[in-house]
């Protein structure tokens, strides 16, 4: 399986081993580095992409213990408008969702975050500003959002969060 920090040391690796030949006399085209750099990329955006090749960390995305079951579930919230309306929707079909919430939503509608947890759903964590830049930040920043949204889901709830969303899959 494709793992980030194996395939940064293969690139690291074979990028040492051109500058070795090249320092030791041999004609390294430097074409040779950019087409390395051009598949190592691409490797990694597309593993950004595709949560599910489990290239930075493992990603629960399917159980395979469970037949003819869905999870349902909604991002992005709550909402004061759209949430109470799904709330709703699944109280006619006695069905339960999970919904993974931004810390900054959640900080502004607590009522509506003990709603959901009344009504039998779960919350997700599903970082605290939700912001574009996520998948590009420094482990410290994406640990403290993460920890931050947990510890208001926890101080809502009254349960310790395990479900962790990214923002835009990523």
């Amino acid at each position: 399986m494709l793992k980030h920090s194996r395939i940064r040391l293969i690139f690291i690796a074979i990028l040492i081993l051109l500058f070795g030949l090249y320092i030791l006399g041999f004609q390294i085209s430097f074409y040779w580095v950019i087409s390395i750099t051009v598949v190592f990329l691409g490797i990694t955006f597309t593993g950004v992409y595709l949560i599910r090749w489990n290239y930075f960390v493992n990603a629960y995305n399917s159980n395979h213990n469970i037949n003819d079951a869905i999870a349902l579930t909604f991002d992005d919230g709550p909402d004061e408008k759209i949430t109470p309306q799904i709330l709703d929707i699944l109280d006619h079909y006695n069905a339960k969702a999970t919904f993974f919430c931004i810390g900054t939503k959640l900080k502004e509608s607590k009522k509506l975050a003990k709603e959901i947890i009344d009504r039998g759903h779960e919350i997700g964590n599903h970082s605290y500003y939700h912001e574009r830049k996520f998948p590009i930040v420094s482990v410290k920043k994406m640990v403290k959002e993460i920890n931050q949204t947990n510890e208001l889901i926890t101080e809502l709830t009254g349960n310790e969060n395990t479900l962790f969303r990214p923002p835009f899959g990523i």
